[in-house]
């Protein structure tokens, strides 16, 4: 016969008086009813304090808790069933226990099971081992794996650079007898090295894309200017402006400040300003956003 504990709902033997897995005293059987041993017969031991009938192995009473001291052949009936792999002894009153028991069926001490409890026949047995929660930890290879795609992207990375895929000084790429370029790179090759920057872009045909701040037309001639880069560095500006011929005003007139735009052209390189601090680097327009 069995019951069930009122508290985690675990099947325990009728004459149980705490829990194996949670450890909770359990309901006390009616004192008329009778136990009975696991070989059916009846049971021939008593309590001494309350009358309770007893299996021939049990040390305490599993109605009152007293301690047995008539144990004849109990000793021995212990010590043979520690042969058994699948049993284990309670550290505080030695009453023989299942391997997986959480708790002493006798006096309700809390079994840690560990190194320290195993026989010789359980050194393998992986119920041996504690657990913080009871849910031996499941094996991951996670941090494996992420450790291996990290150094995969490092040695990628350290490849590219070397092939100069990062080099910032190649900013513009040449497409046939012309270089395309944006507007900010062009200025930033000025900013680091004039002279390289003008050995460059001067007299070749570029294709330069950028941002309209703002559009005028010159005080020597009737052409536009419309500045598509703008930048402070080192005490000096630079300016990238694309000139349009006047004949196509109808062109700059479609322009507003913020808009993007593609331009074709010569690069004039810099061009001459009454403040020494002006850079300006002039594109003479043959075509805009087209």
């Amino acid at each position: 016969m069995s019951k069930k504990c009122s508290k985690c709902g675990a099947i325990l033997e009728d004459n149980s008086a705490f829990c194996t897995e949670c450890g909770a005293q359990t309901e006390k059987t009616d004192s008329n009813e009778v136990n009975f041993q696991s070989n059916n017969k009846l049971n021939t031991r008593k309590c001494p304090n309350c009358g309770a009938a007893l299996q021939d192995d049990d040390i305490f009473c599993t109605e009152c808790g007293t301690k047995i001291q008539d144990k004849a052949n109990t000793s021995d009936k212990i010590n043979h069933s520690e042969t058994n792999n699948n049993l284990i002894r309670c550290p505080n009153c030695g009453a023989a226990l299942q391997s997986n028991a959480v708790f002493c069926t006798a006096c309700g001490t809390k079994i840690q099971v560990g190194p320290a409890n195993n026989n010789a026949g359980q050194a393998n047995n992986m119920n041996n081992f504690t657990y913080t929660n009871n849910t031996p930890p499941k094996k991951s290879n996670l941090k494996k794996g992420i450790s291996i795609i990290g150094t995969a992207i490092v040695v990628i990375l350290f490849i590219l650079s070397r092939a100069g895929v990062f080099n910032d000084s190649d900013t513009h790429t040449n497409s046939g007898s012309s270089i395309t370029v944006k507007a900010e790179d062009m200025a930033n090759d000025y900013i680091r090295d004039q002279s390289s920057a003008e050995s460059t872009y001067k007299d070749k045909k570029v294709k330069i894309t950028g941002q309209v701040i703002n559009k005028a037309q010159f005080l020597n001639n009737q052409d536009y200017g419309v500045t598509i880069f703008f930048k402070e560095s080192g005490g000096k500006t630079y300016s990238i402006i694309v000139a349009i011929d006047n004949k196509n005003v109808d062109d700059v007139n479609k322009l507003h400040e913020g808009d993007f735009v593609s331009a074709e052209g010569t690069c004039l390189g810099i061009v001459k300003q009454k403040d020494p601090t002006d850079i300006t680097i002039q594109i003479m327009g043959d075509k805009i956003n087209k």
